[in-house]
């Protein structure tokens, strides 16, 4: 087959746009008299308009040809019976008609499919367009049988195109499903309602929505990225046309528009799902909470803490904590989250001798706070599925007025809280526990013989040792 150009001229009677076709089509499809006066091998354009007598021109010359100067009648300019569709093996719309109209749907796609299988067809050289004949076949069978007749390639990949972004846009909504007993609770308690029975049940099925996230986002990379299709005879199942075959419609190989669109949305798609599907794993990261080293959780901690609530403790606490962490009676000094407060953790010794140090740099710095004893204090909870579900416990456990250190772990269901070991402090920490939609069990302290190490120290401020 000849290369024709993709170009358009003006037909010189009816001012529209032509067609480029090869000489081959034309020498073909006029009449044997009339082809001698063909002098160019290439350059001719093919005029499709209703009622224009030109079928062929040439932009750089006067002649034309028009539909008497062909062989064969113009389906396109010539209406009326009988009005041929299929030039290669003589269909013509009115026999698609009737047999649509006699037994409901057409068989001509399939005899035509299995010709162009076997190489019969000769488009190129009896379609006065110099292409396939399928697209008349099928524009007839769309008149025949109304918009539910036999689609177009482009039709239906535009149809491919749009259940891709639909795919894509499933990705995401069953990614939020998977996290969703991670970020939902917090935005529940965000709203003051009630979160913890939304998470249980979504953390139930939070390994079937990941899975089918995975699921659909394979069937996006498919939509998007599968190869080109060539031209086949909707609705009929055949092989694909090839390069060299007069059937293969013209811009078919490549992918659609909306396919390209396909194709640079689901990049962002991907990563957002992997995000959302990865949020339980990284969410403490990105809300934040206030850490805390434990250290050894037998050892003895002291609070500094202001006499009363909502005090300063220092103007600037770090450099106290700083001043407490150098004595060697002291293992590790930290200032509490807000700056109202300090906690340290007595190294192993005399912790009397302990509490003397720690109040002699207090005294020294006119400090005038409460040495509070405090231990770790274990409190089951319930209810728990993430790590978001641990901040929020940990941020609402931290603004109970004297807890010195908050440690959240999800996986064992387990909350650890340095505080006095009272029961007043002990309820405030349940209770802000219970105002996140949580629930506990009974608190225990890792140590008996705490009160008998820490005999002695209590309520120390600097007149303490005038």
């Amino acid at each position: 087959m000849q290369r024709m150009s993709t170009q358009h001229e003006l037909c010189p009677e009816c001012g529209h746009l032509g067609k480029a076709v090869g000489r081959r089509t034309v020498e073909s499809l006029l009449r044997p008299e009339i082809r001698g006066s063909l002098q160019a091998d290439d350059g001719f354009w093919f005029c499709r308009t209703p009622g224009c007598s030109i079928v062929y021109f040439r932009a750089d010359s006067a002649r034309s040809y028009t539909v008497d100067d062909l062989r064969v009648r113009v389906g396109q300019k010539q209406p009326g019976p009988p009005t041929p569709v299929c030039y290669c093996f003589g269909h013509t719309e009115e026999e698609i008609m009737d047999q649509v109209r006699d037994t409901g749907a057409c068989a001509i796609a399939a005899e035509i499919a299995a010709k162009v299988r076997v190489g019969d067809c000769a488009c190129e050289t009896e379609n006065p367009e110099g292409t396939c004949c399928l697209g008349n076949v099928r524009r007839a069978m769309k008149l025949a049988t109304g918009d539910e007749g036999a689609p177009s390639i482009g039709a239906a990949r535009s149809k491919a195109g749009r259940t891709g972004l639909w795919v894509q846009a499933g990705v995401l909504m069953t990614a939020l499903l998977a996290s969703a007993c991670c970020w939902l609770p917090l935005a529940l308690v965000g709203f003051g309602a009630s979160a913890v029975g939304a998470s249980a049940f979504f953390e139930e099925y939070r390994l079937p929505f990941a899975l089918l996230t995975l699921g659909l986002l394979g069937v996006a990379f498919y939509l998007s990225y599968r190869p080109a299709r060539g031209s086949t005879v909707a609705g009929v199942s055949g092989a694909p046309a090839t390069a060299e075959d007069c059937c293969t419609v013209a811009g078919d190989s490549g992918p659609s528009r909306l396919q390209r669109w396909n194709r640079i949305l689901l990049w962002p798609v991907t990563a957002g799902a992997i995000a959302l599907l990865l949020f339980p794993d990284y969410v403490a990261s990105l809300i934040g909470s206030a850490p805390t080293a434990m250290g050894r959780e037998d050892a003895i901690n002291l609070l500094v803490l202001p006499l009363s609530e909502g005090d300063e403790l220092v103007e600037r606490p770090a450099d106290l904590a700083i001043e407490l962490g150098n004595l060697k009676s002291v293992a590790l000094s930290e200032v509490l989250p807000g700056g109202h407060g300090l906690r340290l953790e007595l190294a192993e010794g005399d912790p009397l001798q302990a509490q003397a140090d720690v109040l002699a740099v207090l005294q020294g710095q006119q400090v005038i706070a409460n040495l509070v004893p405090a231990e770790w204090i274990r409190i089951p909870v319930t209810g728990m599925t993430c790590e978001a579900c641990a901040v929020t416990i940990a941020d609402a456990v931290w603004r109970v007025d004297g807890v010195g250190g908050v440690v959240v772990d999800a996986d064992d269901g387990l909350l650890k809280v340095l505080a006095e070991n009272e029961p007043f402090l002990l309820r405030a920490v349940a209770d802000a526990v219970v105002a996140t939609d949580y629930g506990i069990g009974p608190p225990e302290t890792p140590r008996s013989d705490f009160s008998q190490d820490l005999s002695g120290l209590g309520c120390c401020t600097v007149d303490d040792l005038q």
